[in-house]
């Protein structure tokens, strides 16, 4: 399973990015997250791990494996069967603004399984998501 959607809006890049990079305070941001807890410290860099909780699915350790200070992360995590793979992209846009791409992508045994039948939830959440990053007067409607 492979989801990915975009959206701009006119928050500046910096702000948009340090709302994306703040993992522990998504919980307070997007209601679907019940805890997002640091498993190390300091700022987000490539092996930081962090366990996650989100209503209605299993809770997991993320660690991000890609990381562009300011603009991108990615994170993976994985369970019996299934591995997913979580990006955060924050562009700027020209002549102001930025462009927020997220997406997910379910591998493994039991990935296409797990992914059809968390399709629906998933593509919500992740919507969800990218509508909180993007929150502002004129933010464009996500494409997918």
């Amino acid at each position: 399973m492979h989801y990915e959607t975009t959206a701009v809006t006119a928050e500046l890049p910096e702000r948009v990015w340090a709302a994306v990079a703040d993992v522990e305070g998504w919980p307070k941001l997007i209601e679907t997250y019940r805890t997002v807890h640091r498993l190390d410290s300091g700022p987000l860099a490539v092996g930081s791990r962090a366990h996650v909780e989100q209503v209605g699915l299993r809770p997991g350790d993320w660690q991000v494996s890609e990381l562009a200070e300011g603009r991108s992360f990615t994170w993976q995590t994985s369970q019996p069967g299934v591995s997913a793979t979580a990006w955060h992209r924050v562009d700027p846009e020209p002549g102001g603004g930025s462009r927020v791409t997220l997406g997910l992508e379910m591998r493994g045994l039991l990935g296409g399984t797990v992914g059809l039948l968390l399709r629906g939830k998933t593509r919500r959440y992740i919507d969800l998501e990218l509508a909180r990053f993007t929150a502002s007067g004129d933010a464009a409607a996500p494409t997918a």
